[in-house]
């Protein structure tokens, strides 16, 4: 390791030029980077192929770390916990003030099938999964790794989620034209 520090060390120097004018970013955190990116190098040497000089290469690795380090920092106040009390929503303040009573009470059943599906019918892993992508909108490889899983993985979880309250809907009678209808989506359906 501390020949490859030598070796290395010049390529990190620059992390704080590349990281200069990014809010958060101060000493404290250039140091750490700059701890893992040394690490992440020397780990990684048998995978320089000379295609670039070795101080660009390594370079490049170090400003990942970084950057990855930052985006971590940026959710670290986001709790596994934090995740799961955030299921709790409240059906009224969904509910349109401004649409019709038939609309408000077609979005208040919508609701209220997919509070209790969301409660009482996800896992646990899945509930925090669909809370931390579209109630915290954490990234999804800083969701997986909170909850302990590959991205793959999460991307089911959600999947399978989504798929149970859908089918919920629809077997309670509504059509997902009906869905997007009662929250005035309809016209963004043919969007996306």
């Amino acid at each position: 390791m501390d020949k490859c520090s030598e070796q290395t060390r010049p390529s990190v120097r620059g992390l704080g030029a590349a990281l200069a004018g990014r809010s958060h970013v101060d000493e404290t955190l250039i140091n750490e980077c700059t701890q893992k990116a040394l690490q992440k190098i020397c780990d990684q040497l048998d995978r320089f192929q000379g295609k670039s000089r070795f101080i660009v290469w390594a370079q490049t690795i170090a400003v990942r770390v970084a950057f990855s380090e930052m985006h971590r920092c940026q959710w670290s106040h986001i709790t596994v916990q934090h995740m799961t009390e955030k299921t709790k929503f409240t059906i009224e303040a969904m509910v349109d003030p401004s649409a019709s009573p038939e609309t408000r009470a077609r979005q208040e059943k919508i609701l209220q099938i997919v509070n209790h599906v969301i409660n009482e019918e996800l896992t646990d892993q899945q509930r925090k999964g669909l809370v931390g992508a579209f109630q915290i909108h954490l990234p999804p490889g800083e969701s997986a790794r909170r909850l302990g899983v590959d991205r793959d993985t999460f991307y089911k979880l959600v999947h399978d989620a989504r798929w149970k309250i859908k089918q919920r809907l629809l077997e309670s009678g509504f059509s997902q034209a009906e869905i997007l209808s009662a929250f005035s989506l309809a016209s963004d359906s043919k969007n996306h």
